[in-house]
């Protein structure tokens, strides 16, 4: 019996649980019942203590295990997701590449459409010219050239009155060559075209006509588009060709106005004045109407004019 109360005390001193219980149950053996009783008790309430803890040392082992199976099973879930989120991101970079691709292969076969467009339409336009200076010069030069060639042959040139007839139809083939000339030159597009456009409208003046301008330089040719400067300059040139061979007219007035941001230009003469459509198709006005739709304008002629032919046009400045 004092062997293993020493031992129960030395256990107790060492908490070593597991030997306690042993020395108690040696002295449950050895002691009478009373005493026994007590150590029964005692190691009742030991063993109910000891299996309390471990049984919650199980509960936290289980819940240490439960928590670490479901963070595994998070963090897998988490890189399963990683990994999709990884490979969506792929896809659609490999996708944006691809339209961006396809994006960039559409502008580049624009681009060179819309060049081979505009030098079908430079050809197209080089032609045209260059049938109108054909028709020009075979219509209007050709048959004047073959009469003053056939009257200085056939006539006697001694004479002074025929002389100064070949001179005048020589100077009005000159004058038709250089008209040609003038409606196919180049155009000054810089800051002197305002006087450029001037220079081409006073050479229309002679003792038989006079061409007045209005407010020619109230408008700031410096802001305006090179294209639209050529339109107006060609437009001009064009209505001055036509009255010049058409109208007979003593008076032309060209005026010009800024109206809600497009410029807008007058056209009046004295002359005898013609249908609208017999205008246009006879007197090759068609251009004029081509010129100024290709800059979003809009042309209107004066059908109500009882003398003369009277147009306006507009454009956006």
């Amino acid at each position: 019996i004092e062997y293993a109360q020493l031992g129960y005390e030395k256990a107790t001193e060492l908490n070593a649980i597991d030997y306690r219980i042993e020395m108690l149950k040696t002295l449950i053996k050895l002691t009478n019942d009373d005493v026994s009783k007590n150590y029964s008790i005692l190691n009742i309430k030991l063993s109910d203590s000891i299996l309390k803890i471990r049984q919650l040392s199980k509960n936290q082992f289980a819940k240490i295990k439960y928590d670490s199976k479901s963070a595994n099973k998070e963090n897998t879930k988490l890189k399963i997701e990683k990994k999709l989120s990884d490979q969506l991101y792929q896809n659609k970079m490999f996708f944006s590449a691809i339209i961006f691709g396809l994006f960039l292969l559409l502008c580049i076969l624009l681009y060179f459409v819309i060049k081979l467009k505009h030098k079908r339409e430079n050809l197209k336009i080089s032609y045209d010219t260059e049938t109108r200076i054909a028709k020009k010069v075979h219509d209007e030069l050709a048959n004047d050239v073959y009469n003053v060639m056939t009257f200085a042959i056939t006539q006697d040139l001694n004479n002074e009155e025929k002389k100064e007839k070949l001179i005048a139809s020589i100077d009005k083939v000159y004058l038709r060559t250089r008209d040609i000339s003038r409606e196919n030159n180049s155009i000054e597009t810089g800051i002197e075209f305002s006087n450029y456009l001037k220079t081409m409208l006073s050479e229309y003046n002679n003792e038989n006509l006079t061409v007045i301008t209005k407010a020619i330089d109230a408008v700031d040719w410096n802001l305006m588009q090179e294209n639209k400067k050529i339109v107006v300059f060609r437009v001009l040139q064009e209505l001055m060709v036509n009255m010049n061979k058409h109208s007979q007219a003593t008076i032309c007035v060209i005026g010009f106005e800024i109206i809600e941001q497009k410029l807008q230009i007058n056209y009046a003469d004295n002359g005898v004045g013609a249908r609208t459509d017999k205008i246009i198709l006879k007197n090759g006005l068609q251009n004029v109407e081509n010129r100024i739709r290709a800059i979003n304008g809009k042309i209107t002629f004066d059908n109500n004019s009882q003398k003369g032919f009277k147009l306006n046009f507009n454009f956006p400045l």
